[in-house]
């Protein structure tokens, strides 16, 4: 769900939290990548209802044009308990989908203890959970409506795979058989670099912009285990650049990852070819 929190210095970022049962069949129909698709997807306004107040965050009026009432969740929400405000997005009864403004002291909201994550549990990523609170303020979405995977996410994996590389560079400056290692996947970080500069300057359509997320979060994974391999056992212990690094490319395997993304990576893992 797309979630921005105004922190006492501080952003915030979306991820919908893994489920530990199936939902019931009427949620199956919405439970996808983009959460108003999801609300979207469900014309009975009664199942609309119950399944997004149980998934995200859900707006309703109580009369006609009254104020909105947000009820649900959001799943993810980083610096929640530091933040003042928080902007989330929420589906309407009626299949529509609009931002909110949300006081974090609102009556009704509850921020829920900082999740302990497997890397960047310093952020204190938190579900928040709505019951009847009272927006702020409305917000109408873009053009084309939210939509995961910005040229934004991608340059920070590039950045991340770059100190891996760094770490690899350190290792291959004592054993010069990793060079070639470290220089090929240097080559690589800049070519995905200059498309990323690219296409934040002339643009990029959907299809170019999640091929390229794929090929950074491909990049980054690769260059923190060549990292970690490197470093040997010295890198699989806690506090070692290494295995922080490594732990931290897998979130952007889950990080605001289109659904285009997430199976292009999954055939790449199973030695599969991505249908396009």
């Amino acid at each position: 769900m797309p979630v921005a929190s105004v922190r006492r210095g501080g952003m915030g970022s979306p991820e919908l939290s893994p489920r530990s049962a199936a939902p019931p069949p009427h949620q199956r129909v919405v439970h996808t990548e983009n959460m108003f698709e999801r609300c979207s997807a469900t014309p009975d306004p009664v199942a609309l209802r119950a399944t997004c107040a149980e998934l995200a965050a859900l707006a309703e009026r109580t009369a006609g044009e009254g104020p909105w009432r947000l009820g649900g969740l959001c799943p993810w929400v980083t610096g929640a308990d530091s933040s003042n405000t928080i902007v989330t997005g929420a589906a309407t009864v009626d299949g529509g989908q609009l931002f909110f403004v949300v006081p974090t002291d609102a009556t009704g909201l509850v921020i829920e203890p900082p999740l302990e994550m497997l890397a960047l549990s310093g952020s204190r990523t938190s579900v928040v959970r709505f019951e009847a609170v009272r927006p702020t303020a409305v917000i109408a979405p873009p053009a084309g409506g939210p939509r995961t995977g910005g040229l934004a996410t991608t340059a920070v994996a590039v950045g991340a795979a770059r100190a891996a590389i760094a770490v690899l560079g350190r290792e291959a400056e004592q054993r010069a058989a990793l060079e070639p290692v470290a220089v090929q996947l240097e080559t690589e970080a800049a070519e995905v670099s200059a498309q990323v500069h690219a296409a934040a300057v002339a643009g990029i359509d959907a299809v170019a912009r999640d091929r390229l997320r794929t090929d950074a979060n491909s990049l980054v994974v690769r260059a923190a285990q060549a990292a970690l391999t490197a470093t040997k056992g010295a890198g699989f212990v806690r506090g070692h650049p290494a295995e922080r690094l490594a732990r931290e490319s897998l979130f952007f395997l889950v990080w605001s990852c289109p659904q285009a993304v997430a199976t292009a990576t999954l055939c790449e893992l199973a030695g599969l070819t991505a249908a396009t």
